[in-house]
C-alpha cells in the first residue's frame, strides 16, 4: 500500500510540476518574451530572436515533460493491469500522453529546424501553420493534464477528509 501511496503521490508531484510550468510558460514567459521591447529600453530584439529564445525555453521544457509522460504512461499502464479500468482516466491519459508527445518530440524539434533555417522560414505558411497547431496541442495537453492531476488527487484522498 505504502509504494502504490509513493507511486501515486510523485505522479501527483509531477503532473502538478508540469501543469504549472505549462500555464507559467504559456500565460507568463511567452508574452513577455515576444513584447521584450516594451519591458527593456533600448532593446533591439525582434520577433524572430524572441523567438528563438522562446524555442531554446521549449526545447527545455520538453526535456522535462518527456520525463512526466513516460513515467505517466508506465504508472498508468500499471494502475490498468491493477484493474483501474475506468475509461474517462484511460482517455485522459491518453490525451495527455499524446497531446505532450506530440509537442515535445514533433512539433518542438519541427520549429527548432525551421528556426535554423534562418528567419525566411519563419515568415511562411508551413511554418504559421505549424506554429499554431503547436499552441493548441499546447492548450490541449494543459486541459487534459490538469484534469488528470485533478482526478489523481481526488483518487489519493478517497474517503479521507481534508479538514483534520
Amino acid at each position: 500500500m505504502r509504494v502504490k501511496i509513493a507511486l501515486e503521490t510523485f505522479y501527483i508531484v509531477l503532473l502538478g510540476v508540469t501543469l504549472g510550468a505549462t500555464i507559467t510558460l504559456g500565460a507568463m514567459a511567452a508574452p513577455v518574451i515576444f513584447k521584450a521591447a516594451a519591458y527593456i529600453d533600448n532593446a533591439e530584439i525582434d520577433l524572430f530572436a524572441s523567438g528563438r529564445l522562446m524555442s531554446e525555453i521549449f526545447r527545455r521544457y520538453a526535456i522535462f515533460i518527456s520525463i512526466t509522460l513516460i513515467y505517466g504512461a508506465a504508472y498508468e499502464i500499471w494502475r490498468f493491469y491493477k484493474g483501474e479500468r475506468l475509461a474517462s482516466v484511460m482517455i485522459l491519459a491518453a490525451i495527455t500522453l499524446v497531446s505532450g508527445g506530440l509537442f515535445a518530440w514533433y512539433y518542438t524539434p519541427a520549429i527548432l529546424a525551421l528556426q535554423a533555417q534562418g528567419i525566411e522560414a519563419t515568415h511562411t505558411i508551413d511554418f504559421n501553420s505549424l506554429h499554431s497547431q503547436s499552441v493548441s496541442v499546447f492548450k490541449i495537453f494543459a486541459t487534459a493534464s490538469g484534469a488528470l492531476l485533478i482526478y489523481r488527487v481526488l483518487r489519493l484522498f478517497k474517503g479521507q477528509s481534508f479538514f483534520l
